[in-house]
């Protein structure tokens, strides 16, 4: 059985710096596939960590089949 993920109106920053990204809104339903294309250093690799629960987000929710899991370990969001 699969899940769906989305993150909602999320941002993120690093201490002291410039956001990285700002006000991100993806619906990624069960069974679909998506890609996230851009230039080096547009925060594609943040915004997948933020989604695997490796580094919070500065703003925003992060749901896992409508459950948000903001706070939650990687190990937690997906039990070996």
């Amino acid at each position: 059985m699969g899940s769906s993920i989305s993150v909602e109106d999320i941002a993120f920053s690093y201490p002291g710096g410039a956001a990285v990204f700002t006000g991100i809104t993806l619906p990624v339903e069960e069974g679909s596939v998506f890609s996230l294309l851009g230039p080096n250093g547009t925060g594609k690799s943040t915004l997948l960590k933020c989604m695997a629960g490796l580094i919070a987000p500065s703003h925003g929710r992060v749901l896992l089949d409508g459950q948000d899991i903001g706070g939650m370990q990687p190990h937690e969001i997906a039990p070996a």
